[in-house]
């Protein structure tokens, strides 16, 4: 009976002693990547960390990221902002010839990357003015908002679609190449 026992403990214990070794891993190198382009975000936009993490059980599922920065933009800079982020996260992944095996999704795209851009004045409240406050994407759009000041709530502006915002930006692109 007691070999029975510690043959069902080793047949448990064996399993979670080998994903214990690769789940560290593969979070460290995921944290690794999510650190540096977030040195890049804050260099670049002067953006800071407010909250990381992702969904990575067996492996990397998502990466999420909450930057919160002190511009003031509308909604056209905010959408070109927003895809340059979740676009330039997703490179970063992709790029990464040690994390490849370990993400669920290769090539890693926009449904693997979770990100929200919180906008604030300098009292670490929300901007206001009618300026976006928020940027974050919810299922398969984007969604913007603003602060209201009076209710203390975030509210939304306005939603697209990912792949129309991805469309404008890149238009935008186009237009701006051709010039």
């Amino acid at each position: 009976m007691r070999g029975i026992i510690i043959a069902i403990s080793l047949f448990f214990w064996i399993p979670t002693c080998l994903a214990g070794d690769k789940l560290p891993n593969f979070w460290k190198l995921a944290q690794k990547i999510m650190g540096e382009y977030s040195q890049e975000m804050r260099k670049k936009h002067s953006f800071e960390v407010a909250g990381s993490g992702g969904s990575a059980a067996y492996d990397m599922q998502v990466a999420t990221i909450t930057y919160a920065g002190y511009q003031s933009l509308n909604i056209d800079e905010a959408r070109r902002l927003f895809i340059e982020v979740v676009d330039g996260l997703a490179y970063k992944f992709n790029k990464d010839k040690v994390i490849r095996p370990f993400l669920h999704d290769y090539p890693f795209t926009r449904q693997n990357i979770d990100i929200a851009l919180t906008f604030k004045n300098g009292t670490d409240l929300f901007i206001t003015q009618g300026k976006i406050a928020h940027v974050a994407a919810g299922g398969s759009d984007i969604i913007y908002s603003i602060y209201n000041s009076t209710t203390r709530r975030l509210e939304t502006v306005f939603q697209e679609p990912y792949e129309e915002a991805l469309r404008i930006v890149r238009e935008e692109k186009i237009k701006m190449k051709s010039t």
